[in-house]
């Protein structure tokens, strides 16, 4: 990575049961962030949380979204209430789940018709990473 860059964590929105960690640049820590790892917690009352990566064109294939994802991970390792962490991504979204695969996730499966999509339904690859808390 060419510029340095600092994780800081933060709410989606008051009230909304999600939280982002944004990848920024160390220059500008209140500009634009290149790469953005959301976590959300609407099922935790499960143990189970679903986390979702997003990288700014211009950022791509530099390794931002797997520092995202690991740095996200990571944190949720120390969350005491969090066992399972999910991802879906598209099943023609290679780079995604070539990242979540770095990252230690597995995929479990595919659901099919997961969604709509310009009117098309399309396909969802069903992936989690596990916790051990033993």
């Amino acid at each position: 990575m060419d510029e340095q860059f600092s994780l800081r964590l933060r709410l989606a929105a008051p009230g909304v049961w999600q939280k982002e960690l944004l990848l920024v640049p160390e220059t500008d820590y209140h500009g634009p962030f290149q790469a953005r790892a959301q976590v959300n917690f609407t099922q935790v009352a499960f143990g189970r949380v679903t986390v979702g990566a997003w990288v700014a064109p211009s950022f791509r294939r530099k390794g931002y979204s797997l520092r995202s994802l690991n740095a996200v991970v990571d944190w949720l390792r120390t969350e005491k209430s969090v066992f399972r962490v999910d991802a879906f991504v598209h099943e023609a979204n290679e780079a995604s789940y070539r990242v979540l695969e770095k990252a230690g996730f597995e995929r479990e499966g595919v659901l099919r018709n997961w969604e709509v999509i310009d009117g098309k339904s399309r396909d969802m690859l069903s992936y989690a990473y596990l916790i051990d808390r033993s």
